[in-house]
């Protein structure tokens, strides 16, 4: 057992960690090791004119085959400070998760709709597994077949009924609107190779690339905040 996991956290103003939550969980009791791993770490605190301050971060953790773990990179911790010096009763400023995916792999016919193959279907399993411990607020898809079903799984787990947005032109500032109007959840956008391509950009990573014809593996992570920038990672599943 491998792989990276994802968690939200406070870093209080004295640097010692609180309020843990998994966002990406590994099974076999990983979650619990990782959340526990991080109540250990110790952070220069953030500051805001001069001053300590709570910050609230999300923060990587790359769990080894051999069982140990190595801490990753802070994908926003810098940006969420919690409330001010002096101030009323600080509270956590909502992050918004946002997990794009293209459909898994497809058939060849029919041409205007193929379903998934085998492996495809095998890949939408994979992805439920990914977040079966992750609350998921809503789901979006596209009205075709290949991506609706690489959500039913996820959709079936979590008890969701997949929104679907048609992918015309808007359809990259749909999925923005939609995901901001609900700001501070988690939202899983399952689309296309061009459609995920241009949701991450209409996010603000401009420098998102495309992705090739024959890749159905790729992740992305979109994490942001009222107080914190856009940040992005990208993983393989």
């Amino acid at each position: 057992m491998s792989g990276l996991v994802i968690v939200e956290a406070v870093i209080g103003r004295d640097g010692t960690v609180r309020d843990v939550r998994v966002v990406k969980p590994l099974p076999f009791g990983v979650d619990q090791a990782a959340a526990d791993a991080v109540k250990q770490w110790k952070f220069s605190p953030g500051t805001r004119n001069g001053e300590p301050v709570d910050v609230f971060g999300v923060l990587t953790l790359q769990f080894k085959s051999d069982g140990s773990m190595v801490r990753g990179g802070e994908m926003a911790v810098q940006g969420g400070v919690l409330g001010g010096v002096g101030g009323p009763q600080q509270q956590r400023a909502p992050l918004t998760t946002v997990i794009l995916v293209r459909h898994a792999e497809k058939g060849a016919t029919p041409a205007s709709d193929p379903p998934l193959t085998s492996q495809g279907l095998q890949r939408a399993e994979s992805l439920a597994r990914m977040f079966a411990n992750t609350p998921i607020s809503a789901i979006y898809t596209t009205p075709y077949a290949r991506t609706r079903q690489t959500a039913a799984p996820l959709a079936a787990a979590k008890r969701l009924t997949p929104i679907e947005v048609e992918a015309g032109r808007s359809y990259p500032q749909d999925i923005v609107r939609r995901v901001n109007e609900q700001r501070g959840g988690t939202f899983v956008v399952v689309g296309h190779s061009d459609t995920t391509r241009d949701v991450l950009r209409a996010f603000g990573f401009v420098e998102a690339k495309d992705i090739p014809d024959s890749e159905y593996d790729n992740l992305y992570i979109v994490t942001y905040g009222p107080l914190t920038e856009m940040r992005v990672l990208s993983l393989k599943y």
